[in-house]
């Protein structure tokens, strides 16, 4: 598990370079499923700006609420929480992508932690959509 504090100060890029190597490292996954083609995905864009911009403290969110949510709501269990690099996209990140079998991905940009537990409820949970966080591409 990564050590770095929440919301310290980047004093450079080489230090910006060695915390995304060393959240690399540390990726976060949860793999339920046997068979790729039937999973879910929450891809949380970790690029340099994402990580500037909250996009560490966004996976572990993701994480940890699927997973506890995980342990009472069945839908859940085939969802997959994956680090991925940048969209090239910065005044928009951290950007999340949510990735459903045989449906186009829907892009969440700016995405904070309070829209973490919405997203869940109600793209994951509940199948619908936060159109008003979605991200056009």
């Amino acid at each position: 598990m990564i050590t770095t504090p929440v919301r310290q100060k980047i004093q450079s890029r080489a230090a910006l370079a060695e915390l995304k190597a060393r959240f690399r490292d540390a990726v976060l996954m949860r793999i339920v499923s046997d068979e790729p083609e039937h999973r879910r995905e929450v891809n949380v864009c970790v690029g340099d700006r994402g990580l500037t911009n909250g996009a560490r403290d966004i996976l572990k969110r993701f994480y940890d609420e699927i997973n506890a949510a995980g342990l009472k709501d069945p839908s859940l269990e085939d969802v997959s929480v994956i680090a991925i690099d940048s969209m090239d996209n910065v005044a928009a990140e951290p950007i999340v992508q949510i990735v459903e079998p045989g449906k186009a991905p829907v892009y969440y940009k700016n995405v904070t932690p309070a829209l973490v537990t919405e997203i869940i409820q109600s793209h994951l949970i509940n199948r619908t959509p936060v159109a008003s966080a979605m991200l056009e591409v």
